[in-house]
């Protein structure tokens, strides 16, 4: 509707981080998958609702994004807080 070109991912190089993309997702899923079937839900699962915490820690790591001293204390916090939940809930 706005006139713009829809590229193939052949083009701009864009295919391969797009495959490596989507065999990382698959493989997630199948590890998220099979812990919950070995048992340890209540471990399992905190350390997966995690991943946005460990994302900013991520991109601080690689793409140097800088962090405040509130997400340092907010990172930190809910490591700790899915830590002491996966501790005490077995």
């Amino acid at each position: 509707m706005k006139g713009l070109r829809i590229e193939k991912p052949t083009e701009n190089k864009a295919l391969i981080p797009l495959v490596v993309s989507t065999i990382l997702v698959r493989v997630a899923e199948l590890s998220y998958n099979f812990a919950i079937s070995k048992g340890l839900v209540a471990v399992v699962a905190p350390i997966a609702g995690a991943n946005i915490t460990l994302f900013v820690l991520l991109a601080f790591l690689i793409f140097k994004d800088p962090i405040t001293k509130q997400q340092i204390i907010g990172i930190i916090t809910t490591l700790t807080g899915i830590v002491l939940l996966s501790i005490f809930s077995i």
